[in-house]
């Protein structure tokens, strides 16, 4: 299975619609260790009346040190080797089918073919803002050698013809779409929802998590330095804080 960790600050609303759409979309028939991680603030006992609510594990931190330290919380309290790391405004507008399909794709990528990371923003509904899709106005040649190539996803429509040897299309389990495979060299980390396993998460994330870091901001440079392998392809999560914003 794969634990599903949410990382919630100051946002009952923007949480509980969250939730009833993974409860909508099946999640929680997926799997048994969906959770949320929720930073201090002075809604978050309005956050946890809506995880208790939903039947959702709460981890109620006593501080707030950002995505860095909430991300090593989810971490830290995920039950399976495998973890889906999410904020609290990434929900999912799609049926039940294509849930069951990311999640097994998913781990067939990581448990079968030895793939480190599987990206899960929605290609076709990634909600606003995406800012991703600055890089669209690049020419292909500037793009081709950007630690953030693989974005293009979002607005080329065959990314393995555009970018022949930089993205592959790839075989996998289940579903219809298309899945493709780059390195990390043009596959940037982002904070946008993806799985990895813990074994991964420990050598390629955690060292670099400090109280108070951004994480994108941190491991954008070195990540390209690496061999990491990234997946990504349908995705299912698409951005929407149409509830209660930021503070």
């Amino acid at each position: 299975m794969i634990s599903v960790g949410i990382l919630s600050h100051y946002a009952p609303k923007t949480l509980a619609h969250t939730l009833q759409s993974y409860k909508d979309a099946g999640v929680f028939e997926i799997t048994d260790d969906v959770f949320a991680v929720l930073q201090m603030s002075d809604r978050q006992a309005a956050e946890k009346m809506v995880c208790d609510s939903f039947g959702v594990r709460a981890i109620c931190l006593h501080d707030n040190g950002k995505m860095a330290w909430g991300f090593k919380a989810i971490y830290e309290n995920a039950r399976h080797e495998h973890i889906l790391f999410l904020e609290n405004d990434f929900v999912i507008h799609a049926s039940k089918q294509d849930t069951a399909d990311f999640f097994k794709n998913a781990l067939q990528f990581m448990n079968v073919d030895g793939f480190d990371v599987v990206r899960g923003r929605s290609r076709k509904q990634p909600g606003d803002p995406n800012h991703a899709m600055w890089l669209s106005t690049l020419s292909r040649d500037v793009l081709k050698n950007n630690t953030h190539l693989s974005e293009c996803i979002f607005w080329e429509s065959e990314p393995e013809k555009a970018y022949p040897s930089r993205i592959h299309r790839i075989d996998h389990t289940a579903g219809r779409q298309p899945w493709y495979t780059s390195i990390a060299k043009y596959c940037n980390y982002t904070n946008n929802p993806y799985v990895c396993s813990k074994t991964f998460f420990e050598h390629a994330v955690l060292p670099y998590i400090g109280f108070g870091n951004n994480l994108e901001y941190e491991l954008t440079d070195l990540w390209a330095t690496k061999h990491y392998t990234c997946v990504f392809g349908p995705g299912l999560f698409t951005h929407d804080r149409s509830f209660d914003g930021h503070s």
